[in-house]
């Protein structure tokens, strides 16, 4: 294994200009989002997801794809059973994390997780293929297993059975939206001296251009790096 000491590298990346950012930290994710899909390879809507525990008094995190952006935040899909989902029931602050490597960029978003509706669920489960819809109505995610060959030979069973026939929705299955209370835009710098710029939501009502009345603005600051 090499020195980790001696792992550097100076991002000469292009600088965040701050005049051609959007006032909505959504409008602004979906910039750099399609930007990504542009130039990346593979899964560029891979993001971590923390979550809090309050029993345990943990903090969790994994990989999931984010499969749907909205103006009101950001939704996912996962089993109601699993352990995001009971640490989402104890406490729906939660965090995500982009980082798209080859363009220097990250976004930090914190905000509240909440379930959407299951009209919404069960039309995005199914738009998947067959194979993965089956695979979410069998698997009892975050609960010990006996080997991965269970999975499998179940999966064959419920493929033959399901054929011709629509698969069951799960009802313990579902979309989250997470509603943004703080997004941070990362931008790689040469010597370390990286760009940061935090919107965070603000109470105070203002008149928006459609004429309709919101409870919040956001704030736009720079950060030190």
């Amino acid at each position: 294994m090499k020195i980790l000491h001696d792992l550097r590298n100076d991002y000469l990346t292009s600088p965040i200009d701050e005049n051609s950012l959007d006032k909505n930290p959504i409008k602004q994710f979906v910039k750099w989002f399609e930007g990504a899909e542009k130039v990346l390879k593979g899964d560029c809507n891979a993001f971590v997801l923390s979550t809090y525990s309050l029993i345990e008094k943990r903090i969790h995190s994994r990989v999931l794809l984010l499969k749907e952006v909205t103006s009101e935040g950001f939704v996912f899909f996962t089993n109601y059973e699993s352990l995001k989902a009971q640490d989402m029931a104890e406490h729906p602050v939660v965090s995500m994390n982009f980082f798209w490597n080859d363009l220097h960029q990250q976004v930090r978003i914190e905000g509240n997780a909440s379930k959407i509706s299951q009209e919404l669920s069960k039309k995005y489960f199914y738009s998947r293929p067959k194979e993965s819809q089956i695979a979410a109505f069998l698997s009892p995610q975050s609960k010990v297993i006996e080997s991965h060959a269970e999975l499998m030979n179940k999966h064959q069973e419920l493929s033959k059975k399901y054929g011709d026939l629509p698969v069951p929705f799960p009802e313990n299955w579902g979309g989250y939206i997470i509603k943004p209370e703080c997004i941070e835009f990362w931008q790689g710098r040469t010597h370390r001296l990286h760009d940061r710029i935090v919107y965070k939501k603000v109470m105070g009502g203002v008149r928006s251009v459609d004429g309709s009345q919101e409870d919040f603005i956001w704030s736009i600051n720079r950060l030190a790096p």
